[in-house]
């Protein structure tokens, strides 16, 4: 299938997607690697009651940001995600 759609790009005249080109033909830019925000002030882990740097890393939907999208490191992404847990299930941020 997705050769399929290859041809028909080529088909058209497009010029595809493998010339580094984003989505409205501008050149793609990179992210520079950002540094664990946790990991720069030395926190071990992540505190439940610290409400407010919890809703930073959380969507207006009380979802967890992704580890790309919120620059924290693995190990502090999982300890993140327990404290989330725990402010959770003492209501101190919503479920939803």
């Amino acid at each position: 299938m997705a050769r399929e759609r290859e041809e028909e790009y080529e088909s058209r005249g497009g010029e595809g997607r493998s010339e580094g080109k984003g989505s409205r033909g501008k050149p793609r830019r990179a992210r520079p690697p950002t540094a664990c925000r946790f990991c720069t002030d030395r926190v071990g882990d992540v505190d439940y009651k610290s409400v407010d740097s919890l809703r930073k890393l959380m969507s207006i939907q009380a979802k967890l940001f992704s580890r790309k999208r919120s620059g924290v490191c693995s190990a502090h992404q999982h300890s993140l995600k327990m404290a989330v847990k725990r402010a959770r299930y003492l209501a101190l941020i919503p479920y939803c």
